[in-house]
């Protein structure tokens, strides 16, 4: 099934902008490879998608573990509000892949944006701060830890979540750094474990640390649209293992 637009249930998925919308219209906050994941599968509704196909079309050009798609999976389930042993959404093949059940519909993208499609949210990671320029010192090993959600919203956590899922996808692209695997990092998730700690165990020589914040004010988009996307925040920073001092701090970074 191809198409720019897909209806399933009370969601409807636009390739083309890359924003899924509820019924209310509302845009639904996905992290760029979730998005990626949920699109591959509706795009194949109706089909058994095997693991290596979903990990081949969603990590191109970087090796993860299974375990970044099982989370991935895990999001989009709660993001659709699939119930366990409901399986209206996303059905489990074990040990072969996923198969996308909900009826869906495939068609092309209106012309005119619908307003929520206008003031989707635009994804700010603090990119800068691991950038390859600055993690070049560090040429042994860094660690990217959890974001801490500080939103004051629970349901933002798969957000965060994956924030420093990308970030630790990007690294990994980068020829001699060690980068350990989010499995690793994220046994680190809600504990309040001293950076130099948390280096020494995982034998880094630094620590990315960030945390998503608070909404921020709307961005008014480039380009003859004039699109006002609101932004989301986002903190970081870069400690040597040694001493625990920050190498740097980064605020909101458009990506």
């Amino acid at each position: 099934m191809r198409g720019d637009v897909y209806d399933f249930e009370s969601f409807r998925l636009d390739a083309g902008r890359r924003v899924l919308t509820d019924a209310a219209g509302k845009a639904v906050q996905l992290a760029p490879r979730v998005f990626d994941t949920l699109l591959y599968l509706v795009d194949h509704a109706g089909e058994l998608v095997e693991k290596s196909a979903l990990l081949e079309a969603v990590w191109p050009d970087v090796t993860v573990e299974e375990n970044s798609l099982t989370q991935n999976i895990s999001t989009l389930r709660r993001v659709l509000g699939d119930t366990p042993g409901e399986n209206r959404f996303i059905v489990t093949a074990p040990g072969r892949g996923y198969r996308f059940v909900a009826k869906t519909s495939a068609g092309k993208a209106e012309a005119k944006p619908t307003p929520a499609q206008q003031s989707g949210p635009a994804v700010i990671v603090p990119g800068a701060i691991a950038s390859p320029a600055l993690v070049d010192q560090f040429r042994a090993s860094v660690a990217v830890m959890p974001f801490a959600n500080l939103t004051g919203d629970p349901s933002k956590e798969y957000f965060s979540d994956g924030m420093a899922d990308e970030i630790i996808n990007l690294l990994a692209k980068n020829p001699g750094l060690k980068t350990p695997s989010r499995m690793s990092t994220f046994a680190y998730k809600g504990r309040n474990v001293d950076a130099r700690q948390a280096a020494e165990d995982l034998g880094v020589d630094a620590v990315l640390e960030g945390q998503r914040t608070r909404r921020g004010r709307p961005h008014s988009g480039g380009g003859a649209s004039g699109r006002r996307q609101d932004r989301v925040p986002a903190l970081g920073q870069l400690l040597r293992s040694g001493d625990g001092g920050r190498v740097r701090a980064a605020g909101r970074t458009r990506l």
